[in-house]
């Protein structure tokens, strides 16, 4: 099966509809494992700039000096940040979820 279709035959999204995201800013660690694995799935990462996806690796958000400021522009942008959490959450990452 490939990602992205549910019939599993490598169409893309629902109906083979085009990509709509050419470009994902990502905030961590570029040789981490998550950027990695997001560059073998042919995601178009960019580690500066604007884009209307802002991926966080949590575990290495700390590498990222305004990581509050470029969450803040994404969102005011009508854009989508995304925190991506695995076996840990560093502080700066921590510090983008709401209190509990």
């Amino acid at each position: 099966m490939r990602l992205g279709s549910p019939h599993g035959d490598g169409r893309g999204g629902a109906g083979g509809a085009t990509p709509t995201i050419a470009r994902v800013a990502f905030a961590g660690s570029q040789q981490g494992a998550l950027a990695r694995r997001l560059r073998t799935l042919g995601v178009p990462l960019g580690a500066d700039g604007a884009a209307p996806l802002l991926v966080v690796d949590g575990a290495s958000a700390a590498q990222e000096p305004a990581l509050a400021a470029r969450a803040a522009a994404t969102l005011q942008a009508g854009g989508t940040v995304l925190l991506a959490v695995g076996a840990g959450v560093d502080a700066a990452a921590a510090a983008l979820l709401p209190p509990a």
